[in-house]
């Protein structure tokens, strides 16, 4: 009757670490198990997100907020995201190679620009690892998205998701890059 996989060993009752686990007191070991995640496990992450929160606000004012307000600023945005032409633009660094005016960017932001929710929230977290992004869109994401040209073309598009770097080819066609970069 222990913590499965914790270090060092996590009693769940008395003598714990000598009962073994049978049919007869599964149930019992299964609620013990619920009780501790459910009364320890997570305190831990509750006092982190809670000594966060407190550098934005106190957390006694949480009241002023809405649910929905409170879970867009922990978990970020979770609407139709602005890829249009101009944020497009405005918000992403182009390295390498690359600038605005350059076809394969040219293409590229069309194919952004013409994604449905759930292709945008592909692409968000194949830049970045997450699938949202932060109040307030795009434009507040940091650190940027910055995409940086690779010479082969053979090779697929890679991120560096901690860094939001986007390696990208130089593609020929429209096809070919949103193929890769769906891949």
């Amino acid at each position: 009757f222990v913590i499965p996989d914790v270090t060092p060993i996590i009693e769940l009752k008395e003598n714990g670490s000598s009962i073994i686990v049978t049919l007869e007191n599964l149930q019992e070991y299964i609620d013990l198990n619920l009780k501790w995640y459910f009364d320890y496990g997570i305190n831990e992450i509750f006092d982190t997100i809670r000594c966060g929160w407190n550098t934005l606000m106190p957390i006694d004012q949480l009241n002023i907020l809405t649910p929905n307000e409170i879970s867009k600023y922990i978990c970020g945005e979770d609407k139709l995201y602005d890829f249009s032409l101009t944020t497009l633009q405005h918000n992403i660094t182009l390295k390498g190679g690359y600038n605005i005016s350059s076809p394969t960017i040219i293409l590229l932001f069309k194919i952004l620009a013409s994604l449905n929710i759930m292709e945008q929230k592909k692409f968000i977290r194949f830049i970045t690892g997450i699938p949202r992004l932060p109040v307030g869109g795009i434009s507040n994401l940091s650190p940027r998205i910055t995409i940086i040209r690779v010479a082969d073309k053979k090779l697929l598009p890679s991120v560096m998701t901690c860094t939001h770097y986007l390696k990208l080819p130089d593609y020929n066609d429209e096809n070919t890059l949103k193929e890769k970069l769906f891949y």
